[in-house]
């Protein structure tokens, strides 16, 4: 019987992570592409535009309702105003890592699935330069599971 020839990528829920001989790189194709080995961090500037899109339109629309006296609309509009400003600011400064050098990887264990409550998991364990350790989680769905972890198998990072 042939031997199947694995993948060097997995699908999880929101992309796929490539194992590469001296890296992980997470991606939203299952292409990887050269520009994303260069890639440290980004930041998604797509979704911190809507962000401060919506938190503009609800201050506009708060003080809109405050000038025509309707106090509790208004106070509706500045909490929707107020956790879209936070939401764009955290974005910011959270940055996704798509790139972890194999070097730092701390540990990788796999999470079991429990049903109903939670989806199986990776969970990626690693240390940055000047930073503390940190943890990534990769969601995997049912028919994922078993092929991420043939693949984590086969490049000896889970045992």
């Amino acid at each position: 019987m042939a031997k199947k020839k694995l993948k060097n990528f997995f699908r999880f829920k929101d992309g796929y992570c490539h194992i590469l001989s001296d890296r992980m790189v997470l991606t939203h194709t299952e292409v990887l592409d050269e520009n994303q080995l260069l890639e440290k961090k980004t930041v998604p500037y797509t979704q911190v535009a809507t962000y401060a899109f919506f938190s503009i339109i609800f201050s506009l629309y708060f003080f809109d309702q405050y000038q025509f006296g309707i106090r509790w609309l208004a106070f509706i509009f500045l909490i929707f105003a107020s956790i879209f400003s936070i939401g764009a600011v955290n974005l910011l400064t959270m940055k996704l890592i798509p790139v972890i050098e194999r070097s730092k990887i701390k540990k990788i264990r796999h999470v079991k699935k429990i049903p109903i409550i939670a989806l199986a998991s990776i969970q990626i364990d690693y240390k940055e330069p000047g930073k503390r350790k940190q943890n990534i989680w990769l969601y995997l769905e049912d028919e994922q599971e078993k092929e991420a972890l043939e693949v984590l198998r086969y490049h000896k990072l889970l045992s």
